[in-house]
């Protein structure tokens, strides 16, 4: 099996010989976007590095033009979305400088078409299925590691053989394009079909997973000089580490620790990385992604390893473990007195109930009016074995507490809940809890321990899941 195909062989594709055009015209028109500035340059792992601009003109197109050498290669189109700068790339390549680029700012990877350009041509007709492709297997895997069932894992398999089959026959038909190399080198491997069938579909899960744990990286070199410079490694990568592992905390920090330790010999990546990968978990809210922060926090930030880090981020990794670990499943849920509508003090370790399902939203989240029906639904086929729920507005102050009373009539929130809210913030739930965004959940059985928690909306199925396997 190829062990790594050098992404220098883009180089040398592209400059077999230097051309004399070595600048760039490239007009881009952006429908649905908002902003009168678009930017050109490149990406530094996941992050865009504009380099120069160009204003919106009268007839709606952008004209990013510059007289500075540009060497071949992969560049970015940079631009602002939801406070933050995103990218879409192109190939610089030899003879094809000035082109033109039009697309949808809210459907980019579906939308976009190129004219004058056979490279980004075929960059962007890859694109066109890949990510579409890619986004239904991480949501088949999220589907696969929520219920462990045959079903599940089935429909996991189909999506990553629907993504390798695609790359493949993407490679026979532009064998010899640039992109074709980035596709060999991200090539999604899958075991090989065995004439001897498994003798049940977890023993096929078992070695699937030990298959792709092993060859994962077969053709990606992490310590090299590559991995930041072409966004679709990080992305790989990103699979490996967030969606492979079973939804156990020390699988996940086991599997990330590898992908660290595949890159530290290239110390700017690696540095890179940390920072990325951490970020990704503070911000993940699946599968206990929290109680594997945490331990990578006390292995290697306490342990003096990430002392390249800024003392600022070194402080919130610190503080962002410190609040996480208190809830940690199988911990006892903290004190906290929250109050009812007549603002009688509530101490949720004092409410009586064989579960307690804490359910904090707000009366403006949207996620949160999609969940509380689902919450409602599960409520009422559980209660008979003792499920209460203790539903918390997340507002403060007279008058958004006002609303929130509002809002538990409009939601038809049943009488039999515990509605509360913390109209002067007196007790931290907030900290003590770690509801940082909503809808939150957090499950407690009768000694008020920790058996599930959950960040964002959650299918109905797979939540019940989770009460199925609980609430006995």
């Amino acid at each position: 099996m190829l062990k790594f195909i050098s992404i220098l062989t883009i180089s040398l594709l592209l400059a077999t010989s230097l051309p004399a055009q070595l600048t760039c015209d490239i007009r881009v028109k952006m429908s649905g976007y908002n902003t009168d500035t678009l930017w050109f340059g490149s990406t530094y792992g996941k992050r865009a590095e504009p380099d120069f601009h160009a204003l919106k003109g009268a007839d709606g197109y952008f004209q990013l033009v510059t007289d500075k050498p540009l060497a071949p290669g992969l560049y970015a189109i940079i631009f602002k979305k939801g406070g933050s700068q995103q990218f879409m790339s192109c190939w610089l390549a030899e003879g094809q400088r000035s082109f033109t680029i039009e697309t949808d700012f809210f459907r980019m990877a579906s939308s976009t078409t190129v004219k004058g350009s056979a490279e980004n041509e075929v960059l962007y007709d890859y694109f066109r299925r890949y990510y579409a492709l890619t986004d239904s297997l991480d949501d088949l895997t999220n589907h696969w590691k929520s219920m462990q069932d045959e079903p599940s894992f089935r429909a996991y398999v189909q999506g990553q053989e629907a993504l390798r089959q695609y790359q493949e026959a993407f490679l026979e038909k532009h064998p010899n394009s640039l992109t074709a190399e980035l596709v060999r080198q991200t090539l999604f491997l899958t075991p090989p079909q065995q004439s001897e069938l498994h003798a049940d579909w977890q023993s096929e899960a078992a070695e699937r997973h030990a298959f792709l744990r092993q060859h994962y990286f077969d053709r990606m070199d992490l310590s090299g000089g590559q991995f930041l410079k072409y966004p679709l490694w990080v992305d790989r990568t990103d699979y490996y580490f967030s969606k492979l592992p079973p939804p156990v905390p020390d699988s996940l920090a086991a599997m990330v620790e590898d992908v660290l330790n595949r890159l530290q010999p290239n110390v700017e990546a690696y540095q890179y990385y940390v920072g990325y990968v951490m970020n990704s978990l503070a911000k993940m809210s699946r599968f206990r992604t929290d109680e594997a922060f945490v331990r990578l926090v006390r292995t290697h930030l306490d342990g003096g390893k990430w002392g390249f880090l800024s003392e600022d981020r070194q402080r919130r990794y610190r503080d962002d473990a410190d609040r996480m670990e208190p809830l940690f499943v199988g911990k006892k849920c903290p004190a906290v007195t929250l109050y009812d509508r007549d603002a009688k003090p509530v101490p949720i370790l004092d409410v009586p109930a064989d579960y307690t399902l804490l359910l904090f939203w707000l009366y403006d989240c949207g996620h949160c009016k999609k969940e509380i029906p689902v919450v409602k639904n599960l409520h009422e086929k559980y209660k008979a074995k003792g499920l209460k729920v203790l539903s918390v507005c997340g507002k403060s102050g007279e008058e958004e507490t006002h609303k929130c009373w509002e809002f538990t009539q409009t939601m038809q929130m049943p009488e039999d809940w515990l509605l509360l809210n913390d109209p002067q913030r007196k007790s931290r739930f907030s900290t003590l809890l770690n509801v940082r965004s909503y809808p939150r959940m957090i499950l407690l059985d009768k000694e008020k321990n920790i058996v599930y928690k959950q960040i964002g909306e959650v299918p109905e199925v797979v939540l019940e899941r989770e009460l199925v396997r609980v609430v006995r």
